[in-house]
């Protein structure tokens, strides 16, 4: 992993899924603010990315292991706006 800082072998799983998450929520909040001029209630971003994530694929962690779904963003805007 050259050039990589020392913490990017071990971070996986949920910290790396956070930042992810964190970012896809941050974009659909403020596109569904700047489109209906209200933001969506936490719930209703979980569950806009809860109907419309991709199930995890195998690999080092297989889908049997999943922390849920990956998040699908454009779907998820769709979702909501519609």
């Amino acid at each position: 992993m050259s050039g990589l800082p020392s913490c990017a072998s071990t971070f996986s799983g949920t910290s790396s899924a956070a930042a992810v998450i964190g970012g896809a929520a941050a974009q659909l909040q403020s596109l569904h603010k700047a489109v209906r001029g209200v933001p969506l209630s936490p719930a209703a971003v979980r569950d806009a990315f809860h109907a419309t994530g991709l199930p995890q694929q195998s690999g080092t962690t297989p889908a049997t292991h999943s922390i849920g779904p990956r998040p699908n963003l454009v779907g998820a805007v769709f979702h909501v706006l519609n």
